[in-house]
């Protein structure tokens, strides 16, 4: 997995933002059950940053939020080895489901 891929989106205007991501030729795919909660980024297998905030406006600029940001190579790899699992196992997504 790379840094450039987008793993999850959960927008307002869904169907939009996944036709542009697909347009993009951006692989999605989603979980329908048990549907992940955690909010997690994960960059180069190297830095990790998890917590409550999604990528939304009002996440960043109007909630209070807490994150973790942490550079442990084990808690690297575990987020990693646990989201490629339920990477693999979910669902593609993309404009042709519309």
């Amino acid at each position: 997995l790379t840094g450039s891929e987008i793993y999850d989106i959960n927008y307002i205007d869904h169907k939009r933002n996944v036709l542009m991501l697909d347009s993009a030729r951006i692989n999605i795919r989603t979980i329908k059950e048990p549907f992940p909660h955690a909010k997690g980024i994960c960059i180069d297998r190297r830095i990790l940053i998890v917590g409550s905030m999604n990528a939304s406006f009002y996440s960043i600029e109007r909630n209070i939020e807490f994150a973790i940001l942490t550079t442990n190579k084990e808690s690297c790899r575990r987020f990693c080895e646990e989201f490629e699992s339920m990477w693999n196992k979910a669902l593609f997504q993309g404009a042709i489901l519309f």
